[in-house]
């Protein structure tokens, strides 16, 4: 048997209904309504998901042209609670009912700039008509002295998300020929609920 108590009021007299679930959940699940009255049992910060790619030596780099904006792809995965990342493709999709406010990070270290060279890294987002650009970081110069240099730039976003929306990590540089892309790093978790 299931026991509930009832609210001591409810708004205009009107009957509540919850369905619950037909199980107890899995250990740190909580219940999540889809507004109509329907439970069911959600894992917090959940979907999430974390890729990487490796240094050159352990088989793991991007080639990327010169002064193109190019998805990244980092194909090696730490997990994915939900499935929802692609490691062919490098892309994110928003599984359905898990639309809400995401945290996304994104790193990569871009080997071959020169002195006074940029960098930077962009999320872009496709609601269905295709991708285009919503967050990206500073352009970073690197006047370090440094000549075919190797370094290494982060970002960090918050965005809110519908079930469908679909997100991808892209790099640019300015050095002038075609440069390696490695220590790719793309992860995301969702807030709460």
């Amino acid at each position: 048997s299931v026991s509930i108590d009832a609210p001591a009021s409810t708004t205009g007299g009107a009957d509540v209904t919850l369905t619950l679930p037909v199980n107890d959940g899995d250990a740190n699940q909580v219940l999540q309504t889809d507004g109509s009255g329907n439970l069911t049992w959600v894992a917090l910060n959940s979907p999430a998901f974390a890729a990487y790619q490796m240094e050159p030596s352990f088989g793991g780099n991007q080639l990327i042209d010169n002064d193109t904006w190019t998805a990244l792809t980092p194909s090696q995965e730490e997990y994915d609670t939900d499935s929802a990342y692609n490691t062919s493709t490098g892309e994110f999709v928003v599984p359905a009912n898990k639309g809400g406010k995401y945290i996304f990070n994104g790193f990569a270290r871009c080997s071959g700039l020169d002195d006074g060279e940029q960098m930077a890294l962009k999320l872009y987002k496709d609601t269905g008509s295709g991708y285009s650009a919503i967050e990206w970081t500073e352009t970073i110069s690197f006047n370090d002295g440094d000549t075919n240099g190797t370094h290494g730039h982060s970002m960090h976003a918050t965005l809110s998300l519908n079930a469908g929306d679909k997100i991808k990590l892209y790099a640019w540089h300015e050095e002038g020929s075609a440069v390696n892309f490695s220590l790719l790093r793309f992860s995301s978790y969702r807030l709460g609920l």
